[in-house]
């Protein structure tokens, strides 16, 4: 429990990552504050080793103190934070900070009070407390800096408690206001971005968890055609890993491999529109029928959209509409054979029966007449029967036109199959 309340503060202490608008991760920081302090530290030490001689022993002393002091506590603090891998909370962070604060105090003493150049670097503590800090904690280091630095000119007799002072006092208050409050809403803007990244994170893990286990296809290319996302049931079908087409053209390999698949894609990026039912084509290595349907996500003008196209195999569906219609001729074949021969068969049966007759003896003559003309009738209305049965079944062009040989031949092996 505490370790998780332990992250918990951490997060809320001052959000992890980098971005636009958001501030560098605490441990980055803190290494700029080391980086800063001793090169304060170097420096006045370097100045005074310049000019020992002329330095009075007291300040020589206070300026190796100060340089060793500095070293010391900036080396455990990096060792804590950097190679043990502690993480600076709160009490440590504030200890960096008035560790400064009372830092640039001594050099600011040490260099003239109040006619010192290094006064501003107030205004970079300052800074650094309204980013390490929560906003009380910046404004409280500004009103720590206006007490030292108002307390280091009272300590020093040469200096005058005038309008100038007093000015530069007021100057740090009001910079301590308004770092800790833009810290702040960095620091607030961050965590929001931070929430927000990772929700996206997770929504997009969802997604693609959704979409994997999708059995259609579903690939999405930009305006240019270039591969943007690709599920798995689209790499199966296709016969082509994601990772080595991403970013890659692939609206002409598609035509290529799926006829139409990729014309499907292309009408769509021109058009700017969805196409709802659109069918494929079998290729030379992809013996395959894809019904593809697109959706359009739309840009602004004049960027093109980037396209979705969701598609499944129906192959066997196919073959299965292709066997029925099959049947259903078969079958519509079956019923004009049964009504064919039975019409034939009444024609028949009487011309049968006429000519048993006449066959026999004892026919009178009108009777044989009679026989004659109904056999001559029926044969007739036989000869009529067949020549409407072969009218019907002749094919008729209406309108010629063009006709794909290969494609005709590749659908009747199909339907064959």
């Amino acid at each position: 429990m505490r370790g998780l309340t332990h992250a918990a503060q951490r997060t809320q202490d001052h959000p992890v990552g980098s971005g636009p608008t958001r501030l560098p991760e605490t441990r980055v920081l803190l290494a700029w504050l080391y980086a800063g302090r001793l090169a304060i530290a170097a420096a006045l030490f370097l100045g005074a080793a310049v000019v020992w001689r002329n330095v009075p022993p007291a300040t020589s002393l206070a300026v190796t103190l100060l340089f060793i002091a500095a070293g010391i506590f900036t080396a455990g603090s990096f060792w804590y934070t950097h190679l043990s891998a502690g993480w600076p909370g709160l009490k440590f962070r504030y200890s960096q900070v008035i560790f400064d604060v009372f830092l640039v105090t001594v050099v600011v003493y040490l260099t003239g009070g109040t006619q010192s150049n290094f006064a501003a670097l107030y205004i970079l503590v300052i800074c650094a407390g309204a980013i390490l800090l929560p906003m009380l904690g910046g404004i409280l280091i500004g009103l720590l800096v206006s007490v030292l630095y108002g307390a280091s000119a009272a300590w020093d007799g040469n200096a005058r408690i005038d309008g100038g002072l007093l000015l530069q006092i007021a100057l740090f208050a009001l910079v301590a206001l308004v770092t800790g409050y833009v810290g702040d809403r960095l620091r607030q803007t961050g965590t929001e971005l931070g929430e927000a990244r990772t929700e996206l994170r997770q929504l997009r893990s969802d997604t693609d968890e959704i979409l994997g286990t999708i059995n259609s296809g579903i690939l999405t290319v930009d305006g240019e055609g270039h591969l943007i996302y690709m599920n798995q049931a689209a790499q199966n079908l296709l016969q082509m890993p994601a990772l080595e087409w991403l970013g890659r053209r692939v609206v002409p390999d598609l035509e290529r491999l799926a006829p139409g698949l990729g014309a499907v894609i292309a009408r769509s990026v021109e058009t700017r529109g969805a196409i709802q039912r659109s069918e494929t084509r079998p290729g030379e290595n992809f013996p395959f029928v894809l019904g593809v349907s697109t959706t359009v996500l739309d840009r602004a003008a004049p960027a093109l959209p980037s396209i979705t196209a969701i598609f499944q195999d129906i192959t066997e569906r196919k073959r299965a509409e292709a066997l029925q219609r099959r049947a259903e001729r078969l079958e519509a074949v079956a019923e004009l054979s049964t009504s064919l021969a039975h019409e034939i068969k009444n024609p028949l049966a009487s011309i049968r029966s006429a000519t048993e007759q006449l066959a026999s003896d004892g026919v009178e003559p009108a009777d044989q007449q009679i026989l004659k003309r109904l056999v001559v009738r029926e044969s007739d209305r036989l000869t009529r029967l067949l020549r409407e049965f072969l009218d019907f079944a002749r094919v008729q062009v209406l309108a010629p036109d063009a006709l794909d040989i290969a494609a005709l031949v590749q659908e009747a092996v199909a339907v064959l199959r």
